[in-house]
């Protein structure tokens, strides 16, 4: 059996592209601290650079979200929160 490799002359851009958005990210989690009777009932699924994370939510410091795991996600980092239903 042989397999074929096409050679590259070129340089390959294909990689995802990321957007950080420190700003958005504090008032989103304020948001989803807005109804506070309902944070606990939720499940989120947050997206950071590193990690996704499903989870509900405990609490919130000025940069860090705290999960029901005991994990602190830095608010830095968050790159999307959506609510699992």
């Amino acid at each position: 059996m042989n397999i074929y490799k096409n050679n590259i002359n070129k340089p390959i851009n294909n990689n995802k592209e990321y957007c950080y958005l420190n700003n958005t990210n504090r008032n989103e989690s304020s948001n989803i601290f807005d109804d506070v009777s309902s944070i606990y009932k939720n499940k989120y699924l947050i997206r950071t650079k590193d990690k996704e994370y499903e989870t509900h939510l405990i609490g919130k410091t000025d940069n860090y979200l705290v999960t029901f795991d005991d994990e602190k996600i830095q608010l830095s980092d968050i790159i999307s929160i959506e609510i699992i239903k």
